[in-house]
C-alpha cells in the first residue's frame, strides 16, 4: 500500500479525505495528517509519504510554499493541491513548480479516487527503478541509509539467493557484460551484474505452495540449456528488512568463496 499525508487546516476538510482514502482506495493509507504547511513539510521529512494531499491556503506555509520547499529539498513525493474556485490560477500555477495534480473543493469521492487510481501505476513505476537502483547499489558495495531501504522493501520479511550459471563472471570470461533486471510486473526482485547472474530477492509473503527453493530451481530450468551448470548461494531463512543489506554482502562473498567450476551447487548461507 501507498502512503499518504493529508494538509490541511480545515479538521472537516482533512476528515473528509481520510474518510474517502480508508473506504474507496484500497492501494492506499493514511501516514499522517497535519493542519498547516510547517507541520507538513516536519511531516514529509519524517515519513517520507509517497503522496501529499495539501490545500492551498494553510498557515505558516501556504501549499505554494510548501510545494517549492519540497522541491528544493527534492523529497521524492507526488504532490496533489487541494483548492477552491478562487484559487484555481494558483493550482495552475503550481503544476509548474512540480504538482502532479490538483482537485477542487469541496472534493467529490469518487474524483478523489479516480485520481489516487491513476497515480498508482505511476507509483508502481517509481517503486521498481527505485528498488533497482538500491540493489545494484547494494551489490556495488555502497551504503544505503536503512530508511530508504525500509520505504522501498516494505514487505517485512524476504527470502534471498544468488544464482550464477557457467562459474565465471562475464568480466572474467571474454563475454559482453550487461545487467539485468526483472520486469516491472513480477513481485521476485532479480538482479545480474550480467546475463550468467541473478540475485533473486522475493518478499516472503508470497511464497506459498511452493517454497523458495523450488521457486530458485524454477527460475535455474529457465536459464540451462545443455550442459549448463549453476552455483546457487541462498539464505535458509528469510530475512527482515533492516538485515537485508548484510544478507547481499554475504551472498556475494560466499558465492566468490565456494565457487567451483563445472560443478552445480547449493549452499545454504550460515
Amino acid at each position: 500500500m501507498y502512503s499518504v499525508l493529508v494538509a490541511d487546516d480545515e479538521p472537516a476538510a482533512r476528515k473528509h479525505i481520510e474518510t474517502i482514502i480508508a473506504r474507496k482506495c484500497p492501494g492506499y493509507y493514511v501516514a499522517g495528517s497535519v493542519s498547516n504547511g510547517g507541520e507538513a513539510l516536519k511531516k514529509v521529512r519524517q515519513l517520507q509519504p509517497d503522496v501529499l494531499i495539501t490545500d492551498i491556503r494553510m498557515p505558516v506555509l501556504n501549499g505554494i510554499e510548501l510545494v517549492k520547499r519540497i522541491v528544493e529539498e527534492k523529497e521524492d513525493i507526488i504532490i496533489v493541491l487541494v483548492s477552491g474556485y478562487s484559487d484555481f490560477s494558483y493550482a495552475q500555477s503550481a503544476i509548474r513548480l512540480g504538482v502532479s495534480d490538483y482537485i477542487l473543493k469541496p472534493v467529490v469521492p469518487s474524483e478523489l479516487q479516480r485520481m489516487l487510481e491513476g497515480l498508482e501505476e505511476r507509483l508502481k513505476v517509481q517503486y521498481w527503478r527505485n528498488r533497482n537502483l538500491i540493489i545494484r547499489k547494494l551489490c556495488a558495495g555502497d551504503e544505503i541509509s536503512e530508511k530508504i531501504i525500509d520505504r522501498y522493501f516494505s514487505e517485512g520479511l524476504y527470502d534471498a539467493a544468488i544464482i550464477r550459471m557457467n562459474g565465471l563472471p562475464c568480466r572474467f570470461s571474454g563475454y559482453g557484460r550487461k545487467e539485468i533486471f526483472s520486469d516491472v510486473n513480477e513481485r521476485m526482485l532479480i538482479y545480474g551484474r550480467d546475463e550468467r547472474e541473478m540475485l533473486c530477492i522475493c518478499p516472503h509473503e508470497l511464497i506459498e505452495e511452493q517454497d523458495f527453493p523450488g521457486l530458485i530451481q524454477s527460475e535455474i530450468e529457465k536459464q540451462k540449456s545443455g550442459t549448463e551448470y549453476f552455483t546457487v548461494v541462498m539464505s535458509d531463512e528469510p530475512v527482515k528488512t533492516m538485515g537485508l543489506a548484510e544478507t547481499i554482502e554475504k551472498l556475494y562473498q560466499t558465492l566468490a568463496r565456494r565457487l567451483v567450476l563445472g560443478k552445480n551447487r547449493v549452499i545454504h548461507l550460515e
